[in-house]
């Protein structure tokens, strides 16, 4: 991609380093695959594309962003989706995100940002209480952390009330139900939704989840309210250590 004035190029952006890129009315946000290489390297850039016309059924942001994800090294949508979960509210990144299960990667679909996440990158899943007992937390770690702008999540934190049920139909044939997932997943799935969305990430993605032991406080809670500095902290034991929570 190459910018000029004049008819004389001003610089270029190669698109096969754009990781993503995300349009917010006329801003588009493009955001690079990152580069530990490098102690500094561009992370992000964004470009105000402004409509210069009345039609707003096509807006010229819109249209830049579609060019640039045509040629971008995005994680393609191969296969299709296995399962999608709805207005998710997740605590980190906030904000309430489709989720969408695909073969090799999890997306999650906002309001403002998409994130893909390959499944190769999730090194920990956990399954954690709230301390009101009404609320759980299923907490994906990645490595490398997901980005949005400057900042990293090396969490993904996900809330489901306890309450909230899940009827589901897995797009997956019954051969390869049997054969990759080994019959532990079925077509069709029903029970809370922490549960069902709990049980389907830990066979599509290969991972233990981790959950709390056995400790109980006098208060019936399995973490226990602790501080730090000014900050409120929880740790909750689980049987392979602490899992911290603010």
């Amino acid at each position: 991609m190459v910018f000029h004035n004049d008819d004389k190029p001003l610089f270029d952006v190669p698109l096969s380093d754009v990781s993503t890129a995300t349009v917010n009315k006329n801003e588009v946000t493009v955001e690079f695959h990152q580069d530990d290489d490098n102690d500094l390297s561009l992370v992000e850039m964004r470009f105000y594309v402004p409509n210069l016309t009345n039609d707003t059924s096509d807006l010229p942001a819109e249209q830049f962003h579609k060019n640039v994800m045509k040629y971008a090294a995005v994680i393609k949508a191969t296969g299709d989706v296995i399962v999608k979960f709805e207005q998710v509210l997740l605590q980190t990144p906030r904000g309430r995100y489709d989720v969408d299960m695909f073969p090799s990667f999890l997306r999650l679909h906002g309001k403002s940002y998409d994130y893909k996440i390959p499944y190769y990158t999730m090194t920990r899943l956990f399954l954690l209480p709230h301390n009101d007992q009404r609320s759980v937390f299923f907490v994906i770690s990645t490595d490398p952390p997901i980005r949005q702008g400057q900042t990293r999540y090396p969490h993904i934190v996900i809330q489901f009330n306890k309450d909230d049920w899940s009827d589901l139909t897995l797009e997956l044939d019954e051969e390869t139900l049997a054969t990759k997932y080994e019959g532990k997943l079925q077509k069709e799935m029903a029970g809370p939704t922490y549960e069902t969305f709990s049980k389907v990430m830990k066979f599509v993605v290969g991972q233990k989840i981790f959950i709390p032991g056995n400790f109980v406080s006098s208060s019936g809670a399995q973490a226990i309210a602790c501080s730090h500095k000014s900050q409120l902290r929880v740790p909750l034991p689980t049987r392979e250590g602490f899992h911290v929570r603010g």
